[in-house]
């Protein structure tokens, strides 16, 4: 049976009569067909430090990861964000959105705070299909800002017409999730 990470692992197959004939084979576990969120002129990638990692992270120095290891997603997630973000900019230019957490790289369990219990948030994370933007961005002079009330809405609308529907507002939370 599957677990809930996307990672590697090692099965390990002994005869039910003899249990002197086996074998081991390793299995990846992952959500097929993620891609990278490539570095982009009108977003930056932000989180996938030391608050996101995952199980196979545990060789790393001090659990950490570089931003690129929480920006995975399906082609299509990958368009929409793109998407977005190049709209923004064109209402508002020079300003590059804030582009968080999406998909680890194999998918699977997305845990934020590190406690990977059954109910942690995030959980819809886990296949590639969720992206936050956080509800701040560069400027111009490359300064990080808030978005105004104005901006919020034009980013709402944007999200909503290349989606096909609204994102959840997390704004509590300083993000609006795009599923």
């Amino acid at each position: 049976m599957a677990s809930i990470f996307g990672d590697r692992m090692m099965l390990r197959v002994d005869s039910r009569r003899n249990r002197l004939l086996w074998d081991t084979l390793s299995v990846a576990e992952k959500v097929p067909n993620l891609q990278p969120l490539g570095d982009g002129a009108n977003y930056i990638k932000v989180g996938g430090t030391c608050e996101h990692y995952g199980p196979s992270d545990r060789g790393t120095s001090g659990n950490c990861q570089t931003h690129d290891h929480n920006h995975w997603g399906t082609a299509a997630l990958v368009r929409v964000v793109q998407a977005v973000a190049d709209s923004f900019s064109t209402t508002y230019p020079g300003y590059r959105l804030r582009v968080n957490d999406m998909s680890l790289p194999n998918g699977g369990k997305f845990e934020v705070d590190g406690s990977w219990s059954a109910t942690a948030d995030h959980q819809e994370h886990r296949k590639g299909t969720n992206a936050d933007i956080t509800l701040t961005a560069y400027n111009r002079t490359g300064g990080e800002v808030s978005l105004s009330q104005r901006q919020r809405t034009r980013l709402w609308d944007l999200i909503s017409h290349l989606v096909g529907r609204r994102p959840l507002d997390e704004s509590d939370r300083n993000h609006y999730h795009i599923q």
